[in-house]
């Protein structure tokens, strides 16, 4: 590789406050970086240089924001004299590589350089989203840098189709069916996952064991069997996940308070990052509450849960971010 991303000693700060000022000056800002210090005194910062042939050519400074971002490039430079050549682009996809997670990235609109640069750079990325910057006059990059699978659970037609119906049974399946299509073109591992027992309506085979006529599967998708809550217990599931080397599991399905919030659980003891699709599940209404309350106070708790570790989060469906690792071309 043309180009090593490696940690900035407090050897090394001076290399970075010397390439400051040039960077500052193409941004148009005036005065001092107030911040340098900072990344070698905060553990959620992270000072990067870029090297080519012993020479540093550029820095990075990576930091966590703590918010839906896990990680935030904040400046990144190369040197004018490399430029053209790939490695700034190399150099981008490594960093997304040293941290896995969700990314965001704000470019100035008044960047006109940057913005065609990173939009080069990240577009290529299956799951990049641009959208109006929070700061005025800015566009937020995000994407993500993990392994990641979406987990479709109990979406059957003995669930789905039989009345009563779960709330927002229609909706809900139309944001599951946008999810798994936007999974498919990012190459992420969409897996069905049914619910069976040994009476009543899901017996396996059965019209009720089917999936609901709605959603919309494809041969690709990898089946799943279960007979509990849980999706992982005794099924292949865990051994599908591991084969991919998956990190995260993007969750919506059926029902909210059961299978749904057993398999969120269960994951996240495993050691998975969870997403919680928080408009892409449901339940039926039950006489202690509707179906949109179980829906919300799932959405409310299950992010509360920390002691397993990895983080489990609730976000609305049109804002996962699927699998910045799968590119859209080759190389």
């Amino acid at each position: 590789m043309p180009v090593d991303v490696l940690l900035a000693r407090w050897g090394d700060r001076h290399i970075i406050a010397a390439l400051l000022p040039s960077y500052l000056n193409e941004l148009g800002v005036d005065g001092p970086y107030p911040y340098l210090q900072r990344y070698w005194d905060e553990p959620s910062r992270y000072p990067y240089l870029l090297w080519h042939a012993d020479e540093p050519i550029g820095f990075a400074l990576v930091r966590e924001p703590g918010t839906v971002h896990d990680f935030e490039l904040a400046e990144f430079y190369v040197v004018p004299g490399v430029r053209g050549r790939g490695w700034a682009r190399d150099a981008v996809h490594a960093l997304l590589r040293k941290h896995p997670g969700r990314w965001g990235v704000r470019v100035r609109l008044d960047n006109v350089g940057g913005l065609s640069f990173w939009a080069r750079v990240l577009g290529v990325y299956a799951g990049a989203i641009a959208t109006s910057g929070q700061v005025p006059n800015t566009v937020l990059y995000t994407v993500c840098s993990m392994s990641q699978a979406l987990l479709v659970i109990d979406v059957q037609h003995g669930l789905f189709d039989v009345a009563p119906r779960p709330h927002e049974a229609d909706a809900t399946l139309e944001r599951i069916n946008a999810l798994a299509a936007r999974a498919r073109l990012a190459r992420v591992p969409v897996v069905l996952i049914q619910h069976e027992s040994a009476s009543g309506a899901l017996v396996h085979g059965s019209p009720g064991w089917q999936l609901a006529p709605r959603l919309e599967a494809a041969d690709t998708d990898r089946r799943v069997r279960k007979t509990t809550p849980d999706s992982f217990l005794r099924t292949n599931l865990q051994a599908l996940l591991d084969g991919w080397g998956t990190q995260e599991v993007v969750v919506c399905g059926y029902a909210s308070e059961f299978c749904v919030d057993t398999t969120v659980r269960r994951a996240a003891a495993l050691g998975l990052r969870v997403v919680l699709a928080a408009d892409a599940h449901t339940t039926h209404d039950k006489a202690h509450a509707s179906g949109a309350q179980i829906r919300g106070h799932h959405n409310a708790t299950l992010p509360d849960i920390t002691s397993f570790g990895p983080v489990i989060l609730a976000v609305a469906s049109a804002e996962v971010v699927f699998d910045g690792t799968a590119l859209r071309t080759a190389g």
